[in-house]
């Protein structure tokens, strides 16, 4: 076992760049955490699609392998209005259905509420961080409250 007062955050292997320990930091401390947003209610209601606005549903960032560039979807100017746009370089994670994937948005994209957008700030680099979130995603999707749907 080892002794939490004696271990040194500090891999063993590393570019000669880097020194110190790591920090262990909250993800609210290194990023601005936001749900997207789709309030219509039947959501296929054809009004809001079929515009020039890229609509990344669940099922996109599940297959996106990290990287979001194909969208099943597109909204009009009346269907962002009731959506979230989140900007080139967010990183998306499914909350709903399927749990925890995670890809970085490879351009500026508008989600539903079964999305978060996790915007890295200052000296986060998102595409480590996305990487952490696919390995931690497992596990998500074990801790994930179960009624009809997970969610979480």
């Amino acid at each position: 076992m080892i002794n939490s007062t004696n271990y040194k955050n500090v891999p063993e292997l590393r570019f000669p760049e880097f020194e110190g320990e790591w920090i262990e930091k909250k993800l609210g401390e290194i990023s601005r955490i936001e749900r997207g947003r789709f309030l219509p209610r039947p959501r296929n209601n054809p009004i809001y699609y079929n515009g020039e606005i890229p609509f990344v549903q669940t099922s996109d960032v599940v297959n996106s392998k990290g990287r979001i560039t194909k969208y099943t979807q597109t909204l009009n100017e009346k269907g962002l209005s009731v959506s979230k746009l989140f900007p080139k370089g967010t990183i998306l994670i499914t909350i709903a259905a399927s749990i925890g994937f995670a890809g970085v948005l490879e351009k500026d994209m508008a989600c539903p509420d079964s999305l978060i957008g996790i915007s890295c700030k200052n000296n986060t680099y998102n595409y480590f961080l996305n990487f952490l979130f696919e390995i931690e995603q497992p596990r998500m999707d074990y801790l994930a409250v179960s009624a009809a749907q997970k969610n979480i």
